[in-house]
């Protein structure tokens, strides 16, 4: 929920700061000052034995009733992907389940060439 009562609503939340941040002069900083899944602070016992381990970079945050992560994160093919992933409701255990089995998906994830 948000501040006033009604609920948080996501749209854009990381498309924004995250497409501005990876272009900016100081994204080489920006990206490795977040916590890495697997190996640092609130993310090190995240993620653990899956490709997400050592690449998926991101910020969490957490209130009363939201939970989420955003950062970045290489995919097999090599591509960097940004992403936020927020919950909004009274079930952050399982969401933060969710949240870490999505970010794990998405180290996994391989584009596929189309243009034959």
């Amino acid at each position: 929920m948000s501040a006033k009562g009604r609920p948080a609503m996501p749209y854009g939340w990381g498309r924004v700061p995250y497409s501005y941040a990876d272009r900016a002069p100081w994204s080489t900083a920006f990206h490795a000052s977040l916590p890495v899944a697997g190996e640092s602070e609130l993310l090190r016992n995240r993620m653990r034995q899956t490709p997400a381990q050592g690449n998926l970079h991101a910020k969490t945050g957490t209130t009363e009733y939201v939970i989420s992560l955003g950062g970045y994160v290489t995919a097999i093919n090599g591509e960097v992907l940004a992403f936020s992933f927020i919950y909004n409701g009274y079930d952050r255990w399982n969401a933060k389940t969710a949240i870490d089995g999505m970010g794990a998906t998405l180290a996994s994830f391989g584009r596929v060439d189309n243009k034959s």
